[in-house]
C-alpha cells in the first residue's frame, strides 16, 4: 500500500489536452488577488481585515 492510499487519497490525472486556463477558480481567482492587493496598499489594513472585506463583497454580488 502506498502513503497515498494510505491517507485514502486518489489521484486523478488530468487529460493530456488539459489547459489551466481552462479552470473557471483561475479567472475568479486573480481579480480577488488583485483586489486585496490593492485594500492592502491603499488601507494599511491587515491582511485578515482585507480578506473579510473581500469576501463580503463576493456575497454581496452572489446573493
Amino acid at each position: 500500500m502506498n502513503q497515498i492510499e494510505w491517507l485514502l487519497c486518489h489521484l486523478l490525472f488530468l487529460p493530456l489536452y488539459y489547459s489551466p486556463n481552462l479552470n473557471p477558480i483561475k479567472h475568479v481567482r486573480s481579480p480577488l488577488k488583485n483586489q486585496i492587493r490593492m485594500m492592502l496598499d491603499q488601507d494599511e489594513l491587515s491582511l485578515e481585515t482585507a480578506l473579510g472585506q473581500v469576501m463580503k463583497l463576493i456575497s454581496e454580488i452572489v446573493s
